[in-house]
């Protein structure tokens, strides 16, 4: 736990600390958690890339960590560094190892310094300009806030977030030095008074590089997602047009290597992505209005034609009205083989109109008005949005400047071509670590040789970098925006940790649940293909008309285990499986299941169906594969987790395969361990990171007596002495494998092995002795928040002190039937088990709602009264402490807070300085519409009228823009 506050320089008594030689600080990026260690991110060198709409925007060119709890990784010297040197911005690979200074020991940052020092990060001088929002957004919203989904430091600043927001409400706080940084590009070009800039902003909800994210996830959010705008200014009128890019929204990926060519894998059916798909597409509507995309991969039967064909597909089941959203398909490859660039003006025709009909944003600078907005956006892709999308976009970016701006120079024209070839390349070597291809002819608007050696050149490096160097810098991206599983850093106040306690405590306002019943099977199918029905396998006995909700099935040997299968796994018999399965599940149920996902380790396979209602409530659903066979090498053996998330409950399916043979207890054992740690899913979450967990598969686990014994215990239905001996049983009395899980009553005779296509206990010449090898077992316990705060409510009192209703009870799996299957074709027998659970199920605008009402009585009353309460409760639970010092200059701040409480001194008691009198803020000009145009005069920051300190680049002066918007009367800019 971190105690932090915000307070003036001047507070901090500085003779106790070490000086070092001085370092410019341009701004704070925040906080982040590495190993042990947590460290503030300061930004110590920048470059002035632009002025825009009157903000001083700069270009990041080195950063320092600075530990909290060790003075181990502090610089001796104030040296800067030169991102160009570990970056090559021509070169293949981006960076550049061999030029990294060799040190005694490495900082453990120094990635992190890596990504953010690579040139294509930036921000505006004390927030002045919030570079996360475009010119439309800030001339007409009265209250503009940053977008997070381009902040790419937001999770560094998470952690300070609550701590600002308290010390707000009690006029304590100045915080200009907490800057918003975006990545992508800002350029600018100047031709006499007139200007251009390009901003483009690349999205943090699935970031990653080329191969590690491709298309959409649960959430709706696309790999390569980056808007770009176009803002061209005279010195009386503004015009902004934006466009967004993004990989297909599909689920999909590109297994393997990549030499030539994109080999296409779905990985989801087309009903389990319809809810993902139209969350994209809804987002889109809500944030820029009707949504044209142009969809460039292309058409033919196999590789890009899978994507087109799915796309399509999806875009025609949403069944939207063409004034909401219009998709072209464009086979770029096609219409323009042999270098026909020209072809591209065709496309430009077909959406012109398109075109006129979104318009853009017209701002009358001169007369302070808003003539125009845009109504609209084109969503632009093709397989990796680089290259061809580059190319359209520009096209597209160049045709709105012709609609719209009369008279517009020669000059400008090139310069407009050279900044989106420039932005196209900065782009490109974010996703892929190049620059784009085609660069060359969105420069000169023609295709050369030298063009297209260029090409092939960038193609090579992309193959070497996205193979073997991606997965270290996903990592590190990873890292940064908080998808890995680090020690949290948790920013104590007692203020927010009050609100929180009465927030829960009125959970019964915004939460509740939901029943649901799932059906779990396994079968070990020994190779063979289906014979026979499987009703019986999918119908819990003596349960009656109980329609499950989710169906979790695992298969095991549904392919022979033999050596050209372990190298190479041939997909076809799960695919005949899955027929068989979702026809039967079908004919037992009825026709409203879908397969939400699947997957396959060789001979191990996991299906997972869920009714069509509840599809739209599941999201979150990762998978993650572990290999034991071999040690590790082969994946005969192993295990297959889904996770995924019902409603607000988290639930972690696992199908396995363990080590075969009598006396391979301790293989099976570790098999155990193995899966259970390596397997891994987003922000480092593991399997026991889950409210729910189910194991199913084959574990091997045999019986501990002689075959004769065995058979004639099963002749007489004596299972409990069968079981007295069983290896399963005795491992987890042990503590050596299934921690904390249970499994049901069982009641039904051994399930190996048996002669296939009867009911008879081996008798070839090995005469396996039988047993219980196939097992399902389970467990809950409370993970998630919403879990935790049940649970610790359920050991309490139930209620608060005020007598509320409590947090409605965590609700553990409940098994309603255990049994087995009668089926013939294995030499195996499958195994099912039927669950109810209740699903947590909350209104988070509710919640939110709650949670601000809540917080607002509370500072409106006297602050310091509560603070002292919990303070005095709490203070001896800090493990580290750290000051935030104010940036700002001590004669103008704020009033000073006394010196911070201690187990001797508590300042409540020896008295509260006298408070100096809160300057007041400027007030900003009025205008005549809703919100503040281009941000003139209104800083997203409302404390940036404060300087950085020591900064080297000026604070821009204020402006202020206002007027009245007018869709039906607008002029062209000349």
């Amino acid at each position: 736990m971190l105690n932090a506050r915000v307070q003036p320089a001047s507070a901090i008594d500085l003779v106790q600390y070490t000086s070092r030689p001085a370092v410019p600080v341009y701004g704070v990026l925040g906080v982040l958690n590495v190993g042990a260690d947590v460290f503030v991110g300061v930004v110590t060198g920048v470059e002035e890339v632009a002025e825009v709409d009157g903000a001083v925007v700069v270009r990041v060119t080195d950063v320092e960590f600075v530990s909290l709890g060790s003075d181990l990784y502090d610089r001796s010297s104030a040296q800067p560094r030169n991102p160009y040197d570990d970056y090559d911005t021509t070169g293949p690979g981006g960076m550049n190892p061999s030029s990294t200074q060799a040190t005694a020991f490495a900082h453990p940052c120094e990635s992190f310094s890596r990504l953010l020092c690579s040139g294509q990060f930036y921000f505006s001088i004390n927030n002045t300009l919030d570079l996360s929002r475009t010119t439309q957004y800030r001339a007409t919203t009265s209250e503009p806030v940053p977008d997070e989904q381009f902040v790419w430091n937001h999770h560094m600043q998470a952690p300070l977030h609550p701590i600002l927001a308290a010390a707000d409400a009690i006029g304590e706080v100045e915080a200009p030095f907490l800057v918003h940084v975006i990545h992508g590009y800002v350029g600018k070009a100047q031709v006499g008074y007139r200007s251009l800039t390009i901003i483009s902003r690349m999205s943090t909800r699935r970031a990653g590089t080329r191969y590690n994210t491709r298309g959409i996830d649960d959430s709706g959010s696309v790999a390569n997602f980056v808007e770009t705008e176009m803002i061209y200014s005279t010195p009386t009128s503004l015009l902004s047009f934006v466009q967004v890019r993004g990989s297909v929204p599909v689920f999909w990926d590109q297994p393997g290597l990549q030499v030539v060519g994109h080999k296409v894998q779905i990985t989801r059916s087309r009903e389990a992505t319809k809810p993902a798909f139209e969350r994209h597409m809804s987002d889109l509507s809500e944030k820029y209005g009707r949504v044209v995309a142009v969809n460039l991969v292309a058409q033919d039967a196999g590789g890009e034609g899978v994507l087109g064909m799915e796309y399509r597909t999806q875009f025609d089941l949403a069944a939207a009205a063409p004034e909401a959203r219009v998709l072209h398909d464009f086979d770029f490859h096609a219409e323009c083989r042999g270098n026909n660039y020209a072809a591209l003006g065709r496309l430009v025709d077909r959406v012109d109109e398109d075109l006129i009909r979104m318009m853009c944003f017209l701002a009358d600078v001169e007369n302070n008005q808003v003539v125009m907005h845009q109504s609209g956006v084109f969503r632009v892709n093709c397989v990796d949005c680089l290259d061809r999308t580059n190319v359209v976009q520009g096209l597209l970016a160049e045709q709105a400047l012709k609609n719209f701006v009369q008279g517009l120079p020669a000059q400008m024209t090139d310069d407009f071509k050279e900044l989106w070839a420039n932005n196209g390349d900065a782009i490109s070597r974010i996703y892929a670590g190049t620059g784009a291809l085609k660069s060359g002819f969105t420069r000169s608007g023609k295709r050369t040789i030298a063009g297209l050696l260029d090409d092939s050149v960038k193609s090579v490096g992309r193959f070497v970098i996205n193979n073997f160097q991606d997965k270290s810098r996903q990592d590190t991206i990873d890292t940064l925006l908080g998808k890995v599983k680090t020690r949290k850093i948790e920013v104590h106040d007692p203020l927010i940790e009050s609100v929180k306690q009465q927030l829960y405590a009125r959970a019964h306002e915004f939460t509740s649940s939901r029943q649901l019943y799932i059906h779990i099977g396994t079968y070990n199918v020994n190779g063979k293909l289906p014979q026979e029905p499987i009703d019986t396998w999918l119908r819990a006995p003596g349960t009656g008309d109980i329609a499950p909700d989710i169906f979790a099935i695992g298969f095991q040997e549904i392919v022979e285990l033999t050596a050209g299968q372990i190298v190479s796994a041939d997909p076809m018999k799960r695919q005949m499986w899955q027929q068989e399965l979702v026809t039967a599940i079908r004919r037992c149920y009825g026709p409203d299941y879908v397969l939400v996902c699947d997957g396959q380790l060789v001979g191990a396979a996991i299906l997972i169906y869920a009714k069509s209602s509840l599809t739209a409530h599941i999201h979150s659903v990762e998978m993650s594969i572990v290999k034991t066979g071999l040690g590790g090498m082969t994946g005969n053996k192993g295990g297959i987790s889904i996770s995924l998330t019902v409603h607000d409950t988290p639930f972690c399916f696992v199908t396995a395969h363990f080590a075969a043979g009598q006396s391979a207890v301790d293989d099976r054992n570790r098999d155990y361990a193995v899966i259970a740690s390596e397997s891994m899913f987003k922000r480092g979450r593991s399997i026991a990171d889950h409210d729910h967990i189910v194991w199913f598969g084959d574990f091997n686990y045999r019986v501990d007596l002689d075959n004769e014994a065995v058979r004639s215990l099963v002749a007489a239905n004596r299972f409990p002495d069968l079981l007295a001996r069983d290896q399963l049983h005795a491992v987890r009395r042990a503590g050596k494998s299934f921690p904390g899980f249970a499994e049901g009553q069982i009641t039904f005779p051994p399930t190996y092995k048996y002669d296939n296509g009867s009911n008879t206990y081996d008798t070839s010449e090995k005469a396996r002795i039988p047993a219980w090898c196939d097992r399902i077992l389970y467990k809950s316990h409370a993970t998630s928040k919403h879990a935790q705060r049940a649970h610790a409510l359920m050991a309490g009192s139930g209620s608060d002190a005020g007598g509320t209703t409590p947090l409605p009870a965590f609700s553990p799996l409940e098994l309603i039937k255990y049994a087995r299957a009668e089926l013939l074709v294995s030499d195996h027998k499958p195994v099912l088990a039927l669950f109810s659970v209740q699903v947590a199920v909350i209104d988070h605008k509710r919640k939110q709602a709650i949670y601000q009402g809540l917080f607002a009585q509370r500072t409106s009353r006297n602050p310091f009264r509560a603070l002292m309460a919990a303070e005095e409760a709490r203070k001896k639970e800090a493990v580290a402490t750290a000051t935030l010092i104010s940036l700002a200059d001590d004669e103008s701040t704020s009033p000073q807070l006394p010196p911070p409480s201690s187990d001797t001194y508590q300042w409540w008691v020896e008295g509260v300085a006298q408070q100096q009198q809160q300057p007041q803020q400027p007030q900003a000009p009025p205008v005549a519409f809703t919100g503040p145009p281009m941000g003139m005069g209104f800083p997203s920051n409302p404390w940036a009228d404060v300087s950085l300190s020591r900064a080297s680049v000026p604070s821009p002066p204020q402006q202020s823009v206002s007027g009245s918007s007018n869709q039906n009367n607008w002029s062209l800019l000349d």
